[in-house]
């Protein structure tokens, strides 16, 4: 006959119990042990008071007990518990609004509920208010030290869990402001590599521009064909204008060189160009930068009662210097103010400027070697003129 000699389970024991309890709150404490689980109970009934008071014993746990409502929400206001279990033997309502208020709130808590004959519809609603456990009573000291170190094992886990989200969402509004600072920083450099590029363009279209009209007139010593090449490049740059190149002569006065007509009237633009040889180099032969007239009004205030003979008009005047700080010539261009000079054509007419003054400058130097040094500085044009019967615009060269 054969007997079954598997020795019988052993129930553990208290001792046994409570180090499983303490194992399981030692995990619930992140940093060694900086403080103890802290345990809320409202609970009315002595006994019961008794009992958890024994539960916590020999564990890393406090529990603290409250009679009534009011004194549970005074100790909820005063400090920070992770474990907090609500009686529903004298104010179920109370205990389920309490419970849902601490399950929506900002710090996880262990929401534990306790009745002395739990019921499947209290089962139900402490689910629905987030209570991780329904206790029946009596209460078994044994299983109340199981329940709190789970719940408040819970609570740790839940807080740990806030805490790496909390510090997640930190490192995204960091990330996110050194986002936008380097957004603004690349919109920045964008902004710069753009009028970097634009510059370089204008420069190398300016440098083009340059080389094109050096091209054009390096080689041209007579004074009447380099005035018309020169009028006749530049209009290619400004557009239609009227222009003028004033020539200072040995009396130290300036004669009209050359012009273009552009929207003159032809029975008195010959006058109204000669009166501006009379008013217009005299004011500008020693600027060294281009001078412009944008409004009537700034005529107005640099010639007073002259401006009218330029009425309505925008202009540029530019004073051409030899090395030697000698004028040269003095060239203006103007045109109906509602047409106005841009900025870019000022630059080009910068450009220009200072081509032709190199070469007329060159031009003076072969012209006062063949002549006395009593007559050098003038200049002498013919009284020959240019004109293009097919064109709208008139070409000049006037004594």
């Amino acid at each position: 006959m054969s007997t079954d000699r598997r020795p019988a389970s052993k129930k553990p024991s208290n001792s046994e119990a409570a180090a499983s309890a303490q194992r399981a709150l030692e995990g619930y404490l992140p940093h060694g042990g900086a403080r103890p689980a802290r345990v809320l109970c409202l609970e009315e009934d002595t006994r019961s008071r008794k009992r958890l008071s024994e539960a916590g014993a020999g564990l890393k746990l406090t529990i603290e007990t409250a009679r009534t409502v009011e004194e549970l929400r005074h100790a909820l206001a005063s400090a920070e518990y992770d474990v907090v279990m609500l009686s529903l033997d004298h104010d179920a309502d109370a205990s389920f609004a309490i419970a849902r208020e601490l399950s929506g709130g900002e710090t996880p808590t262990s929401i534990l509920l306790s009745a002395r004959k739990p019921t499947l519809d209290q089962g139900v609603l402490a689910m629905r208010c987030g209570a991780v456990d329904l206790v029946a009573k009596p209460y078994d000291v044994q299983e109340l030290r199981e329940r709190f170190a789970s719940a408040a094992e819970r609570a740790q886990r839940l807080r740990q869990q806030a805490r790496r989200l909390e510090r997640l969402k930190r490192i995204c509004r960091r990330l996110n402001q050194q986002r936008q600072e380097v957004n603004g920083q690349v919109d920045v450099l964008c902004g710069d590599l753009m009028n970097a590029y634009q510059q370089l363009a204008d420069h190398i279209e300016t440098g083009g521009n340059q080389h094109q009209l050096a091209s054009i007139i390096d080689a041209e010593l007579d004074v009447e064909t380099l005035l018309r090449k020169t009028l006749e490049y530049m209009l290619t740059r400004t557009g239609p204008t009227n222009a003028a190149v004033f020539l200072p002569g040995n009396s130290g006065d300036f004669s009209l060189g050359a012009y273009v007509n552009y929207n003159l009237p032809k029975d008195t633009a010959d006058t109204l160009l000669d009166h501006l040889a009379d008013i217009v180099p005299h004011r500008f032969e020693d600027e060294r930068d281009l001078v412009t007239f944008e409004r009537e009004s700034q005529l107005v205030d640099h010639f007073g009662d002259e401006a009218a003979w330029l009425s309505g008009s925008a202009m540029i005047t530019a004073a051409c210097h030899s090395n030697d700080g000698d004028c040269l010539a003095v060239i203006a261009i103007f045109r109906d103010s509602s047409e106005p000079f841009t900025e870019p054509l000022h630059d080009e007419v910068r450009v220009l400027r200072d081509i032709f003054a190199r070469q007329l400058a060159k031009v003076v130097r072969v012209h006062n070697r063949a002549i006395p040094k009593a007559e050098w500085l003038g200049f002498e044009i013919g009284d020959e003129s240019d004109e293009d019967d097919s064109s709208s615009t008139d070409w000049g060269m006037a004594a």
